[in-house]
């Protein structure tokens, strides 16, 4: 019970300081509303003073030239505090000692209104005293608006000169005309007065609302901020944390992969494969948390680097191809034709993006089939814009579950979890590393008919003939082909030549090879093109061949006829320029030697 008052006492302490505070701001909002009106409202008054003096300077003038110098004076001192108020701009708490001197102003311009209104009107005609009992109500109305925001300013100028009004027509009345005016004067000072507070209080509501507000705002982003920065702080920490959180646990996977090596008996050997069973996927489940930690602290790094999308989608899909064996599933891989071979981007972050998906699709599908298509959208010299779409024909996701998908650790279902396993972040990094490579990532799906998740994704692209460019060793190289013969060049068109008719020839035999399901001929024949393009530089032939040799090898020969469109491609490169060199270095061997100087 005293915890609960100390609480309540703390609540109650924090609400009168906030309370407190907002009072002080908008004082402050209010003095300056005075501050700001005073330049209009002393002019308003000269000019009325003049007025009166003009036209009533005939009772007493010189009484009346002295009250209007008075005036002149008073609206000076009170110029002069104005701007003595804007150049300081007090403090809010400077703000109430600055209302109190506006007050006093107010006060003493009311007292010499309140005798000129006195002056005037005694002994004057009846005519001069409406006249003068007018121009006083004016300028107390006239500064209902202007002194609203500090009642008390309006009161203490008010009152004085309603009330002088009042009292001398009372003093003086003698027809029901003149005591009529004076309850007039007395009428109209309450309903000024009225109003006055009325204004007031909805300028007070109004001011104190938008200091709530502005301290409402401040507080909640300074709240945000230290959301942010602890956000942050975890995420750099989980993300610092990837070395030693994942090294123990290749440890224990690669201990029991010893142990699983060594005499064990059938209980034994079951229990190890649960221990690593259970350690790879803890180890799946580290590296998903820590890949989504370093891509919200901003700490995801992302390569700009070549490599042959061609080459990528075969290893992917000979991945994919070894896991699906065993279930009742087809994988299909479709490529656009028109898909640019070599491109710029960071493939790593690629292919996690498509195994994600394709992982995804093989889980949840037990029977039916799984597609990859690859289709490009959009294809410039310098820049390729590809879609990449992941098919289905698995349970399926609910549209009203479809919008929560891409957020951290959201599941489809709460038994999720454990019937297919996985932490839920997978389709979220995913998302964040589409958006980073420019792309965009969608789904569409219907519960019990399969998903369609696609993602788009913009490379850059290189020219295919790269000559000379430090770092790359480009598809022809004339230097090695110089190096290989001496220099000669009537050698370097014999060796050229002999390329230009071998090389086409022996594609020809690799793919007659192949079409007739000859692995062994088939791996002759791409040994003779892999010597062939040796001398040239031609690194991309070289390794289109050295993954038809690896199929060939596994004896999935489907798999090696899908290359021979690319090497066929790769050729169209080659040839030409081996053509033009060819040409040119014969045309140097045919001109006649340049005459020596003597």
């Amino acid at each position: 019970m005293v915890r609960a008052a100390d609480q309540r006492a703390g609540r109650n302490g924090n609400e009168l300081m906030a309370a407190s505070s907002v009072d002080t701001a908008v004082l402050e909002r209010k003095t300056a509303l005075l501050y700001d009106n005073a330049v209009l409202s002393q002019a308003i008054a000269v000019v009325n003073a003049g007025l009166l003096t003009w036209v009533l300077s005939s009772q007493a003038a010189f009484a009346a030239r002295l009250w209007l110098a008075l005036v002149i004076v008073t609206s000076g001192w009170r110029l002069i505090q104005a701007h003595r108020y804007r150049l300081t701009r007090p403090t809010a708490e400077a703000s109430a000692v600055w209302c109190r001197r506006y007050i006093a102003g107010a006060a003493v311009a009311g007292l010499v209104w309140s005798s000129g209104a006195a002056m005037f009107m005694a002994g004057g005609t009846a005519i001069e005293q409406l006249f003068t009992g007018f121009v006083m109500m004016g300028m107390v109305a006239g500064a209902l608006p202007l002194l609203s925001p500090v009642v008390i300013a309006f009161q203490v100028f008010a009152v004085p000169i309603a009330s002088a009004v009042a009292v001398v027509m009372f003093l003086q009345a003698q027809t029901p005309l003149e005591w009529s005016f004076g309850v007039m004067a007395i009428l109209f000072l309450v309903g000024m007065l009225r109003s006055a507070r009325g204004m007031h209080h909805t300028l007070d509501t109004s001011l104190r609302l938008a200091c709530e507000k502005a301290n409402l705002v401040t507080d909640l982003n300074q709240a945000r901020e230290t959301a942010e920065t602890a956000t942050r702080a975890k995420s750099e920490f989980l993300a610092n944390m990837s070395h030693e959180m994942r090294t123990p646990m290749n440890g224990v996977i690669g201990m029991t992969e010893l142990l699983a090596d060594t005499h064990l008996d059938d209980e034994q050997r079951e229990f190890v494969g649960i221990i690593k069973e259970s350690a790879e996927s803890l180890l799946a489940v580290i590296a998903d948390i820590l890949d989504y930690s370093r891509i919200e602290s901003g700490q995801m790094s992302f390569e700009a680097s070549e490599f042959d999308l061609l080459a990528e989608l075969d290893g992917i899909e000979g991945m994919i191809a070894a896991g699906v064996r065993g279930k009742d599933l087809t994988f299909v891989c479709q490529r656009d034709p028109n898909l640019p071979a070599r491109v710029v981007g960071d493939s790593g972050h690629l292919r996690q993006v498509l195994v994600n998906l394709i992982g995804n699709a093989i889980k949840f599908t037990h029977h039916g089939s799984v597609s990859l298509d690859v289709r490009c959208l959009e294809c410039t010299s310098d820049r390729a814009t590809i879609r990449f779409e992941v098919a289905d024909t698995g349970i399926g996701i609910p549209t009203a579950k479809q919008s929560a998908l891409f957020s951290p650790f959201a599941q489809v279902d709460a038994s999720s979890t454990r019937r297919f396993g996985g932490t839920g972040l997978g389709l979220a990094i995913a998302r964040r590393l589409v958006e980073a490579m420019g792309g965009q990532m969608g789904l569409d799906s219907e519960l019990g008919r399969g998903s369609r998740f696609w993602f788009t994704a913009v490379f850059a692209i290189k020219p295919a003939l790269l000559e000379g460019q430090p770092g790359q060793e480009p598809l022809f190289a004339l230097e090695r082909v110089l190096q290989d013969v001496g220099g000669d060049p009537e050698m370097v068109a014999i060796m050229l030549e002999g390329l230009r008719l071998d090389l086409p020839a022996a594609c020809q035999r690799l793919a007659e090879a192949l079409g007739e399901a000859q692995p062994e001929r088939a791996l002759r024949e791409a040994q003779t093109i892999r010597s062939l393009a040796a001398g040239g530089g031609a690194a991309m032939l070289r390794d289109i061949v050295a993954e038809i040799e690896k199929c060939c090898t596994g004896g999935t020969m489907a798999q090696a006829r899908d290359h021979l469109p690319r090497l066929h491609r790769a050729l169209d490169l080659v040839m030409p320029e081996w053509q033009a060199y060819i040409e040119s270095r014969g045309q140097q061997a045919a001109a006649p030697d340049r005459p020596q100087s003597p």
